[in-house]
């Protein structure tokens, strides 16, 4: 007579369910601070801006990511993850983020208030135009113009996304996972 082993072996869940989730939550996050910094009309152009700015992608992405991991570990991988896969929900998590807060900004710049662009050039000839050259301050304003179209906004949140997810992604994984004990240490 077989016997049926009495502990189920360790299955692979893919990450795509739990990053895309929280995916959504870091893409709604940053819509919403970025709908704050709109309706409080920061100047996004100035140092203090764009550390603000800055600031808030990064919490939410660990916040976010680190929520994920913790989903993933704790909920999905009975209570084990390892370094690598941590990482990947940490990248897809941002990337979802990135790529769900670049598609708005989309939205909001060629569709909600097509006026946006020309008021953060504004606000960037205001705050850099006497410190840099004419000819700098002129490419910097030139980028504005290309900066709504759906592809520059695509390839920006993508590399955006894969850059600060790698960074995001492997520093939270760094803490949060947690390797299975080997079998003589039970």
């Amino acid at each position: 007579m077989l016997e049926t082993p009495t502990t189920t072996p360790a299955q692979t869940v893919p990450v795509w369910q739990t990053s895309m989730l929280y995916g959504v939550y870091c893409g709604v996050g940053m819509m919403f601070f970025s709908m704050i910094t709109y309706l409080a009309d920061i100047n996004l152009m100035s140092i203090s801006g764009l550390i603000t700015l800055y600031l808030a992608i990064f919490v939410i992405g660990f916040i976010t990511t680190a929520l994920a991991i913790r989903h993933q570990r704790d909920q999905i991988d009975n209570g084990h993850i390892s370094f690598g896969k941590a990482m990947s929900v940490g990248i897809l998590v941002v990337l979802v983020g990135m790529l769900i807060s670049g598609g708005w900004n989309y939205v909001f710049i060629n569709f909600i208030d097509t006026g946006y662009m020309t008021h953060l050039k504004e606000q960037f000839t205001e705050t850099w135009g006497e410190k840099m050259p004419e000819e700098a301050l002129q490419q910097a304003l030139d980028g504005f113009d290309t900066a709504g179209s759906l592809l520059q906004t695509l390839k920006s949140n993508l590399m955006s996304g894969v850059f600060l997810g790698l960074i995001i992604g492997s520093i939270t994984a760094a803490f949060m996972k947690r390797e299975p004990k080997p079998d003589y240490l039970r």
